[in-house]
């Protein structure tokens, strides 16, 4: 079963991405890409807005490749939440 997204504030939504291992480096791939690219469009079309930040949170950070270069705009850790 799929999991749905969580509807925060309306300039809010988080969606987990599927079958991820969580001990390691998050890498964005070009399928994962379109896929994040799509949820901002339908985020937009929903919130009627023209603006989204795209934010991971991720355990152990984000590789930093073109896509995740050219999507993400703010990055935190498990080290960022935890004291």
């Amino acid at each position: 079963m799929q999991p749905k997204p969580l509807f925060l504030p309306p300039n809010w939504l988080i969606v987990p991405p599927e079958g991820v291992e969580a001990s390691v480096i998050f890498s964005i791939d070009k399928e994962y890409a379109e896929k994040l690219r799509s949820k901002v469009s339908t985020f937009k079309t929903v919130t009627k807005t023209r603006k989204a930040v795209l934010t991971m949170i991720t355990t152990y950070g984000l590789e930093k490749n073109k896509h995740a270069i050219q999507l993400v705009q703010n990055e935190m850790t498990m080290d960022d939440l935890v004291v």
